[in-house]
Parts: C-alpha cells; structure tokens; sequence
C-alpha cells in the first residue's frame, strides 16, 4: 500500500511573534491606489445586505472591481460598473454590467472593442433604458465625457446623447475647499429628459438634455459652481439640491426648481439658498471676489481669473501665478483657502486654464497632446503679460505655484525662464518616464493617451518633456512639496528634482509631509492643510514682499 506522509502541524504563535512572511507578490499592474494604499486583495464586489436583519449575500467575486451598483426600478436586476477583461490591469476600460438579484450570469451591456469608459449608470423611470456618462476615448486622455443610453441587453452599441453640445459632463472642478465635484446624473419622472452638470466658461451648470430630440438646455446661469445635484421628480419637471459655490462664497445647499421639458417660461432658473454655513465663520474676515480675464494665445481664448491684494503707494502688489493639477481638469467659479490667504498677505493671484483644460470642449482639452510644456506655458504667460500690461502687476515681483501637472508646469516654466523671483513646486511631475512607470496610474495607457507611446517606445518624447531635464536651467528659488504617501506622483519625482538642485547648490527646499496623500490640500489632516498654506504663503512673502535673496529660516 502507498504511504501518505502527514502534513506537519502548524507551529504554534505567541502573541508578538513576528510573522514568518509577509512579502506581497504582485502578478498584474493597478495593485495600489492613491489614498487607499495597497489595494492588490481587496478588489469591491457586490453584495446584497437584508436591512432587517443584516444578512449579507455575495453578488460577484474575483479580482475586478465591481462598482456603483444601481437597481432597477423593478427590483430585479442591478447595473454595474466594472472591468472584468481578460488582463484588466493593461486596460482603463469600464462598462456596464448586468445581473440578476437573485445572482447567475453577469451579463456585459456595453459593447464594441477597444478603449472606453463608461459609468455612472442610471435607470429610466420605465426600465428600459440606462443612461451613463462615458467615451470611447475619440480623444485619448483628452476625450469628452458625453451622456450615452444603452438597452437593458448585452453588447449594446449605445446612443450618444450629447450630439453636438461639447459639454464634459463630469469635468473635475479644482478647489481646496469645495472639493472635486462628484458627477450625477438624473432622469425626469416622465422619462423624457436626462439632468446633469458641466461647467462652461469656468461656471459650472445644471443642465439637461431630451433623450429623442438631443437637445441640451442650459437650466442655470452664473458665475458660481452648482454640483453635487440629487434631483426628485415633480409632476412637471424636477426639483434639484445642490451645492453651489462661488469664487467669494463656501458651498451652501441650494434647491433648484426645474420645468417641464418644453414649457416656454423663462430659464435659466434661480437657484434658492437654504443654509448660510459660513454664517458664523466669516465675522470680519475680509474675502476678495476673483474677476475673470479673457486673453488670446495661439488663436485660442485663454481664460483666467484674478484677485488683486491691496496696492501700495500706488504701485501694483506681487503677483503669484497658480496652476491646476490634471492636466484635464479646470479652474472656475469657485473658492480656494489659499487664494484667499495669499491676497490676505498682499500677494494677488492669478489662475488661468491653459490648453488642456476641460470646460472648453474636446478640441482644447486635446490641445496640449504630446505637449505639456511648451504650449500650456506660453498660454500662461499670456496671462501674467496682459496683467502687467494693464499695471495690474509688477513685473520685477512675480511668483509661480501649482499641484501635481501645476507642479510640472511650475517645475517646467522656472527651467525655462527666470522671470519669476520664487516658485513652489507641489506633489509635481518631474521626470515623464518615472511618472508613466510607477504610483497607481502605471502602465500602458496614460502615457500613450497624453503623449501618443509609451516610454519604452520613444525614451527620447519624455525625457524632452521632463522639467528633470532642464534642472540645470533652474535659478529660481524653489520650494519643492510632497506628501510621503502619494501613489498617484510617488514622491521620488520630487527627491529627484532635489537631488540635482541641491548638488548644484541652488535655492532650493524640501518640505516632506508625512502621513498624507495627493490629497493633502483638499482632504489632508486640517493641520497640515494649515501648515501647507502657512509655508507657501511665507515662501512668497520672503522672496516677493521682503526682497530677501537667501532662503527664510525653516
């Protein structure tokens, strides 16, 4: 007879013993995820909970992540986001997904090859339809996200909805106090239209769009940010909450009523404010109102907005440049903490968006491909010419300032020119090809959407393109910022750029902030958001209000 040999015990552990393993074998790619950590093991998926008696049953399961679960309206099926591929990891595809409640096949409802992306699912009031927010990437990382509806069956082709509108339905909105707005959509009770929000020359906008017709109408008009909207039906037309921000105001909650589809009373609607947050905050603290500015690059209209601090003897106060991250995301009409604090300190600031930013269709959100530098620069400095043309700025006082792509951008513009008296680079991108290789965005796509093919594949591209490149070129006095938890631009991008300024003995500083994320400006420990603005702010003060040369005291 065969002999079994017996599988040995486990040892016994004590408390405190440390383990005898714990390295993490990795075999695909999107493993982490900025602000989460490692992610490899713990992929969502769907569950459903009895509210009486909190029983749970698993949906789905496996590696991809199932997300924004959406019933439908008859309770028998839930739609589905999710990328169950064959080497998911190589692909930034989503489509929508369909199963029963009760479990069985999952079905996939979004059909065609290649790229694309498709969430944010919303069932018609009927069930027969699901609507979503999505492209297949015309564009690459520049494409327009555009309102589509999709039959309850597999491989579907879809409708595009946006025809002709150019609208970016969930264009991501920079601010350090509202935060990046969450996209939602929304069907009339009849289910004859479709309600959203898209920003539009810097305002950000209810809208919505008739599912036969594909005719979009603007629903509200100002210089402010209505986001966050939550709509329920009416027996004609909607009444949406909100939140609305603007470039002098804290988000507020606000009701929108909406008319029926093609009743002729007059639109855009007035939002109605029901709370007054700041109320209490606000006593003699003195808030500037941005006015925004229009000027013409390359034959394309650049916009900014600026905010002017107090002059002194007549003479036009510093001026600090800031930039926004993305590079496909947006400034506009909505307020930041540290805008506020700097013209506070007498320093005025201007922001604009460059080539490359949303809110401005397709064509301008491709316009910066395989061109991060260069083009978004001059954009730029269009900007703060027209300022000092109009004596709005001093040209012998300028600073320049930006996050993630603003920090490239910063990183950039002081490696090629040394206009500007100080400059603070943060959670920047500094060197392209590192960028592209590691942190929770690494692989295959995101460099050949920004930049047409990989780094592997044409090494020159990047290292052209990488402010590291042009280090030597860099006299400004530079304050480097990085979070020592950030996956998305691992913070190696700012000790290289470190590295080479401080062995060239240049004006350089490194303020590490431990235990944060990308996040840290917009949801980082109140702390060190406080101590972030506080250090900023010094650094300019320094250079640009003092006129001192060496580096301020730590």
């Amino acid at each position: 007879s065969a002999a079994t040999e017996a599988e040995p015990k486990p040892k016994r552990r004590k408390l405190g013993d440390a383990p005898e393993r714990d390295a993490r074998i990795i075999d695909r790619l999107q493993y982490m995820s900025n602000g989460e950590g490692f992610t490899y093991d713990k992929a969502p998926n769907l569950w459903i909970v009895d509210v009486a008696d909190g029983a749970a049953r698993r949906l789905t399961s496996g590696p991809s992540r199932d997300e924004d679960p959406q019933w439908s309206p008859s309770g028998k099926r839930i739609c589905f986001v999710s990328n169950r591929h064959a080497d998911s990891d190589l692909t930034w595809r989503a489509d929508l997904y369909l199963i029963d409640a009760d479990g069985g096949d999952i079905v996939r409802v979004t059909g065609g090859r290649g790229e694309r992306y498709f969430g944010l699912p919303a069932w018609s009031p009927d069930g027969r339809w699901i609507a979503c927010v999505g492209n297949r990437l015309p564009a690459g990382g520049g494409s327009r996200d555009d309102l589509w509806r999709f039959r309850p069956q597999a491989e579907q082709a879809g409708e595009n909805l946006s025809g002709e509108s150019d609208l970016g339905v969930s264009a991501a909105l920079g601010s350090d106090l509202a935060g990046t707005p969450a996209p939602h959509i929304f069907w009339a009770g009849n289910g004859g239209s479709i309600l959203f929000a898209a920003p539009t020359e810097g305002s950000y906008e209810l809208w919505r769009v008739g599912v036969e017709d594909r005719r979009v109408e603007r629903l509200t008009e100002g210089s402010h940010a209505i986001t966050r909207p939550h709509a329920v039906p009416l027996k004609e037309g909607m009444r949406v909450a909100a939140v609305r921000v603007s470039g002098h105001e804290a988000p507020d909650v606000v009701v929108v009523d909406v008319r029926a589809m093609g009743d002729r009373r007059p639109s855009p609607a007035a939002p109605r404010q029901l709370t007054d947050l700041m109320a209490d905050a606000w006593g003699d603290v003195s808030i500037v109102r941005p006015v925004t500015r229009w000027h013409e690059v390359d034959g394309r209209r650049i916009q900014g907005w600026f905010l002017e601090a107090p002059r002194r003897d007549g003479k036009p106060a510093p001026l600090v440049v800031e930039i926004h991250g993305g590079p496909s995301t947006l400034y506009g009409w909505s307020m930041f903490w540290e805008w506020q604090v700097m013209v506070g300190q007498g320093i005025s600031v201007y922001a604009c968006n460059p080539r490359g930013s949303q809110g401005y269709g397709q064509d301008f959100n491709h316009a910066n491909f395989r061109d991060w530098g260069d083009g978004p620069m001059r954009d730029v400095m269009g900007g703060v010419d027209s300022l000092i043309a109009d004596g709005l700025a001093d040209p012998d006082r300028l600073g320049v300032t930006g996050g993630s792509y603003g920090g490239y951008l910063t990183s950039w513009i002081v490696g090629h020119t040394d206009r500007f008296k100080a400059a603070v680079s943060c959670r920047a991108v500094n060197d392209m090809a590192g960028e592209m290789l590691s942190g929770d965005i690494a692989g295959p796509l995101f460099g050949k959407f920004e930049y047409g093919k990989n780094p592997w594949e044409d090494p020159d591209i990047y290292r052209l393109h990488s402010p590291l490149t042009y280090a030597e070129d860099i006299h400004t006095p530079l304050l480097i910022q990085h979070a020592e938890e950030d996956l998305r631009c691992p913070i190696t991008q700012a000790e290289e750029l470190f590295t080479v300024l401080r062995s060239l003995k240049r004006p350089v500083r490194f303020m590490r902030v431990p235990h944060e994320s990308h996040e840290l400006t917009r949801s980082g420990a109140p702390f060190r958001r406080v101590e972030n603005i506080e250090r900023i702010t010094d650094w300019f003060r320094h250079f640009l209000i003092d006129g001192k040369r060496g580096l301020p005291p730590a």
